[in-house]
């Protein structure tokens, strides 16, 4: 944690140094990927995703997974979270899992992910809950974006598929007959901080990356 103006982080921002607060780095105990960088800013800009709609072009959530999912949204619903989903079941290629939308602070969405399928066992915290897996990210081409993150930071594509039907519209708030070009990069080896891209076929949105930029608030960058 750090507290008060911030020079270095002003020069790299275009701001001045007493523009930060505060700020805080968290991250699942014993993983090294998938931390979240908070920052607190003394004149905060409006949210990046204010009145966003699902296909708009910017960052959109950040994916948690997490084991024990019906207990866990009963827990977070009591505890006054606001669930933007119902639970709903999908398959990409041959996993099984199912999903529920959260609303987070400052429009981010944060959604919880249970992985049903055998083979992707992680460790989790006693909530339930196991780190930061995937930034996701709408975008125009899935192809463009995951080409540039292999040659620029050597990532691996782990995943591409075409999502279709009731669950994936459900648990998107998608139209009838709408698919979802989904590719995920990252280390195999490694479930923390990866990377998904996301193009809704067929719908187009408006272009919010220009307003992500501090100190406009939410998820400002990757």
């Amino acid at each position: 944690r750090r507290q008060g103006p911030d020079p270095e982080l002003g020069k790299l921002w275009n701001l001045p140094a007493d523009q930060f607060i505060d700020q805080m780095l968290v991250r699942t105990p014993g993983a090294s990927t998938g931390q979240l960088h908070f920052v607190q800013f003394r004149e905060p800009g409006e949210a990046v995703r204010k009145g966003a709609a699902p296909t708009d072009l910017v960052a959109k959530n950040i994916d948690v997974n997490c084991v024990g999912m019906p207990e866990l949204v009963e827990r977070l619903s009591e505890a006054g979270y606001s669930i933007r989903s119902d639970i709903s079941e999908y398959k990409v290629g041959d996993i099984h899992a199912r999903e529920v939308q959260m609303s987070g602070h400052d429009e981010v969405n944060i959604v919880f992910i249970e992985i049903l399928s055998k083979g992707f066992e992680v460790e989790y915290s006693p909530k339930g809950v196991a780190g930061l897996t995937s930034f996701v990210v709408v975008v125009p081409s899935t192809l463009v974006e995951s080409k540039f993150y292999q040659d620029i930071f050597g990532f691996e594509e782990i995943m591409h598929h075409q999502i279709t039907g009731p669950g994936i519209e459900a648990a998107v708030g998608l139209p009838k007959g709408s698919a979802l070009d989904m590719r995920l990069c990252g280390s195999p080896d490694n479930m923390f901080g990866r990377m998904e891209f996301i193009k809704y076929e067929g719908l187009s949105g408006e272009n919010r990356f220009p307003r992500a930029v501090p100190p406009e608030i939410g998820r400002a960058h990757v």
